[in-house]
């Protein structure tokens, strides 16, 4: 099958789960949400106003704890879900001393988790374990990439196990490569898993306190009925094996599966996370892959000015109010208030009534 018909064979699938979804949400609210929508929503807000103080500075204030630097937004290969080509911002590297001024800022404001990746592959820099050893050597107990994998053979097994990474996790996504090089091109699988393997190894011999992790993202229509065998192959092997489904970037890319996940207790971009890409600009949050909706810019702007974004406050103020659907940037997040209270209050309910839904898609374990 060509590639074309292989994206409306998905397409048409996707639409599919689409349509169940919305079947399943609208009988839904009409059978029980009408009814406690607001009762339970009020529920939510009170337990995150209860948290607000707990936060660096009280309510309303953003406590740093995590920061996501784009060092490249280059990569090796092309991802049938990836908007990276789409990109109208231009590519680059960010620069070793930028990253440090950068991060080490960061580390004074209390972030102390340090993810050096976005919209690129880290590991077409053959320097990459030197931002890494940078981020260590300030004091960063976290320093976690996700890679396809790809680059990893042009690495030493033990400069990777030794330089300071603490989780590194490979998008497998297959067990063959004939299901593989659909979602990925330009790859072998059967190279990137032996070098998993004797990254493992390695690992192993030198007692490191690396964690390796794999994943496998529900691709419908192209890696079905793969899960299984995916799990039980890499179960034991690695540190931790993660089952996801499609990244739908905002609602911005045409493959989408529109999954709709409850939040914690609030958005983690809010509140404790910045996105830093390669040229400094602050993006709203991970789905602004194309920076169309910034918070601000380092160095012209400190990172203490930049989480006083008025971007960010008022996206605070909504999501105190219960009105976070409404903003224009998380309004096509899956992380919806209104998905919140169907979690809420009757996630068991609703699966039953959506189970072979949910069995296709899998378990949904986001991984940032």
């Amino acid at each position: 099958m060509d590639g074309n018909k292989l994206r409306l064979k998905t397409k048409i699938k996707l639409l599919l789960f689409k349509f169940i979804d919305s079947v399943i949400s609208f009988l839904f609210r009409i059978r029980i949400l009408k009814k406690d929508n607001k009762r339970i929503k009020k529920e939510i807000l009170q337990d995150l106003k209860k948290k607000e103080p707990t936060f660096t500075g009280g309510a309303g204030e953003f406590d740093l704890k995590e920061i996501i630097i784009e060092i490249v937004n280059r990569c090796n290969t092309v991802c049938i879900m990836c908007p990276r080509t789409e990109q109208k911002r231009k590519s680059g590297v960010m620069a070793l001393d930028f990253y440090e001024k950068l991060i080490q800022e960061a580390f004074e404001m209390g972030a102390r988790a340090v993810y050096p990746y976005f919209m690129g592959e880290s590991l077409v820099l053959k320097n990459f374990c030197d931002y890494v050893r940078i981020a260590r050597k300030i004091g960063y107990t976290t320093v976690m990439l996700t890679t396809t994998g790809g680059p990893v053979k042009q690495f030493d097994p033990l400069e990777l196990a030794t330089c300071g990474l603490t989780i590194i996790n490979f998008s497998l996504d297959s067990v063959r490569q004939e299901t593989y090089g659909k979602i990925r091109t330009n790859m072998k699988l059967d190279e990137i898993e032996q070098a998993v393997l004797h990254l493992v190894e390695t690992r192993n011999k030198l007692k490191s306190d690396l964690k390796i992790h794999v994943k496998f993202m529900d691709f419908p229509g192209i890696n079905d009925g793969e899960w299984e065998i995916f799990e039980k192959k890499w179960n034991n092997k690695v540190d931790a094996v993660y089952h996801t489904v499609i990244h739908d970037w905002g609602g911005r890319t045409s493959l989408s599966a529109d999954s709709k996940f409850s939040p914690d207790e609030y958005c983690r971009y809010l509140r404790q996370k910045l996105i830093f890409n390669w040229d400094g600009t602050a993006a709203f949050c991970c789905k602004d892959y194309d920076k169309t909706y910034p918070i601000g810019k380092y160095p012209e702007q400190s990172i203490r000015e930049i989480i006083k974004s008025p971007r960010l406050a008022e996206a605070r103020k909504m999501h105190n109010e219960g009105r976070l659907s409404e903003h224009i940037m998380c309004k096509q997040c899956y992380m919806d208030m209104d998905g919140a209270v169907m979690n809420y209050y009757s996630k068991n309910l609703k699966n039953k009534i959506s189970g072979i839904n949910t069995k296709i898609r899998g378990k949904a374990d986001e991984f940032v």
